[in-house]
């Protein structure tokens, strides 16, 4: 008798396994078009397929061309959502402050390495311009005697 039970969770467990790489295919396949701009981010946040109900946000951000994890996790505490969030876990006002920021025009490239740190904040010390030891000068040590 306990053949059928075994056989039957057998079944379940292959029929889980075959729908979660179905989800996991058309996860792949929906990033690999947010690459190639098929289709934007916002669309999906609009109206998200099933298959990303269980996607982590962050994740698909990172897969859109102009953002990487930085960019991305920065967009997040912006909107006031948590990276770990999925997607299908956004609460309405996160979904529209989201796509709000994501079509607004893109942040500048970044503002760090334009900046020029004055001399006097400078936590270098300038080098001596000449030889620093008497043996690089040339003179050698005399002795005492």
């Amino acid at each position: 008798m306990a053949e059928p039970a075994a056989s039957t969770e057998r079944d379940q467990r292959a029929s889980a396994l075959a729908r979660a790489n179905e989800v996991r295919i058309a996860r792949a396949t929906l990033k690999k078009e947010l690459r190639q701009g098929k289709i934007r981010i916002e669309q999906i946040l609009a109206s998200p397929p099933e298959c990303v109900a269980k996607a982590q946000i962050l994740d698909l951000l990172v897969a859109v061309p102009r953002f990487g994890p930085v960019k991305a996790a920065r967009l997040l505490n912006t909107a006031y959502v948590s990276s770990s969030k999925t997607v299908g876990g956004l609460s309405d006002r996160q979904r529209t402050h989201l796509i709000e920021l994501l079509r607004r025009s893109p942040p500048p490239k970044s503002t760090t390495r334009n900046l020029v740190v004055p001399a006097a904040a400078s936590p270098r010390t300038p080098r001596p311009s000449g030889p620093r030891s008497p043996r690089a000068r040339g003179l050698r040590a005399t002795p005492d005697s």
